[in-house]
């Protein structure tokens, strides 16, 4: 999943912050909203981390909280993909056509969306994974992020955003899952795998990728750098390597931030003054559930994360 820090709420408001309170995790209700979902950092140790090894665990070590939120959530997963599943072609037609009319916009130029192929993709929610899809993002990269803000004569505006830098983990299969540790910080290069004093100051932003029978592919964000929030992801994998991610971002309460509003990305390879680069082209969407429909909502996100040596 790329960097999920450059994700902020186009519209309404509440206070972002960490999981507090237990409850139920629940996705898309009969009208299309979310239920409330909290997850407290011991949740789930019976029924998640007995699942591994205690060696196994210990190498997840912080992540561990993410992986359990995201073994939560597999029933919410499930939800909405089964409701991506049921309006497979107009929720294909309506993001393909939304997409390209942007593409074009600012620095980085997107990719073309085909409706059938994002449509095939909806309809086929237990594809067999391919880990490549996570291989492909592995390394340091230093991001350069645009955001555009819809204006009311419907042109956009870019936002400057200050630069991203993340470390993009290895992937590791662990019993059969595939499990990717990512940071993200604006103060320079934090190591997942020797977190210190950045959690702390609040300086870094932890993202975690994986993929499971339970959960599909799913990815949780706990954001402290910029903002204090919580994101959690499915993904589809389309079009030969690309990854379709739609992410629900979340207040100190895990209500979402707008009703019926998803972050949508394509996530792809490449190239910037000749270096490989990770690249994402996203935006913010009003999903109609009952009528099958997507509306732009905005702002556009584009970013370049361009791999470097450390």
């Amino acid at each position: 999943m790329l960097l999920r820090q450059i994700f902020a709420p186009a519209s309404g408001s509440g206070s972002f912050g960490a999981a507090s309170a237990p409850t139920t995790p629940a996705g898309p209700q009969a009208s299309g909203g979310a239920k409330p979902v909290s997850v407290p950092s011991s949740v789930g140790a019976s029924d998640v981390a007995s699942r591994f090894t205690s060696t196994d665990v210990m190498q997840l070590g912080i992540y561990t909280e993410l992986f359990n939120r995201c073994m939560l959530c597999r029933d919410t997963f499930a939800n909405w993909r089964r409701k991506f599943n049921g309006n497979a072609d107009s929720f294909a037609d309506d993001i393909a056509k939304i997409f390209n009319d942007h593409r074009t916009d600012g620095k980085l130029q997107g990719p073309v969306v085909h409706a059938r192929v994002l449509a095939k993709a909806f309809a086929n929610p237990k594809a067999p994974f391919h880990r490549e899809s996570f291989d492909r993002f592995t390394g340091p990269a230093l991001g350069d992020l645009r955001l555009y803000v819809p204006q009311p004569d419907k042109t956009l505006v870019e936002v400057p955003a200050p630069p991203t830098h993340s470390i993009w983990g290895p992937v590791r299969e662990v019993n059969g899952r595939f499990v990717q540790k990512i940071t993200g910080s604006n103060s320079g290069y934090v190591d997942p795998e020797s977190l210190g004093a950045e959690l702390t100051r609040n300086t870094v932003d932890l993202t975690f990728n994986t993929y499971t029978k339970e959960t599909g592919i799913a990815s949780w964000a706990s954001f402290y750098d910029n903002h204090r929030n919580e994101m959690r992801s499915f993904a589809y994998e389309f079009d030969g390597d690309k990854l379709f991610w739609v992410n629900e971002l979340m207040t100190l309460d895990m209500l979402p931030t707008v009703q019926n509003q998803l972050v949508c990305s394509v996530d792809f390879l490449g190239s910037e003054d000749g270096a490989p680069s990770f690249q994402v082209y996203a935006m913010h969407l009003n999903f109609d559930y009952d009528k099958g429909h997507v509306h732009f909502a905005g702002p556009v996100l584009k970013m370049i994360n361009k791999v470097v040596t450390l």
